[in-house]
């Protein structure tokens, strides 16, 4: 038992002790707010990257997102309709950081790749569409620590709704803001 508590703390201590490098892996995952066109929700990330150079990775991004969008209310407040949204996204990505010396280091990324979006009118609840879209997305933040706070922005295109006879009835912007807080592990810290 002594050795796997003595490994454990020395390849914690591994970690902390070397800087980002060329040639290391590194994971990271994230919680926050999605925020569509007139709606909010919330989202996930999880993300495996490897750095080709000390302020350079690119990796893979899997992500999910759920929204309610377009709300409608009555003169109580009470909402009548809305869009709910969620999607599955799969992105190929890429990060650059700007080293400090410090815990804190800022970094701006970009990411490329397909989103499955789900559709919902909840007034007509027959109205549900499924499709697949390339998009991308911006991000920018800051790790501090272990911590990783993220802006981003993903751009998508927009979801034809349909009625029942095939008629375009609405179009559903699917592009939000995503805000999250997460953490990375591995890859060494700054």
């Amino acid at each position: 038992m002594r050795k796997i508590i003595f490994a454990s703390l020395l390849s914690i201590l591994t970690i902390y002790a070397f800087g980002q490098e060329e040639g290391k892996f590194r994971g990271n995952a994230g919680l926050g707010v999605a925020i569509p066109s007139g709606g909010a929700g919330f989202l996930f990330n999880m993300e495996g990257n490897y750095n080709i150079t000390d302020n350079f990775n690119a990796g893979v991004r899997i992500g999910w997102a759920i929204m309610a969008k377009n709300i409608e209310t009555d003169e109580d407040g009470f909402a009548t309709e809305a869009d709910v949204g969620a999607n599955a996204s799969y992105l190929a990505t890429a990060e650059y950081f700007f080293p400090t010396g410090s815990a804190f280091t800022p970094y701006v990324g970009a990411g490329l790749g397909l989103y499955r979006l789900a559709s919902v009118n909840t007034a007509a609840a027959e109205d549900v569409s499924s499709e697949g879209k390339f998009g991308f997305m911006l991000r920018g933040g800051f790790e501090a620590g272990k911590f990783r706070f993220t802006a981003e922005y993903n751009i998508i295109g927009k979801t034809e709704l349909e009625d029942l006879e095939g008629d375009v009835i609405a179009d559903i912007p699917n592009s939000y803001l995503g805000i999250s807080v997460g953490m990375f592990f591995g890859g060494g810290r700054w």
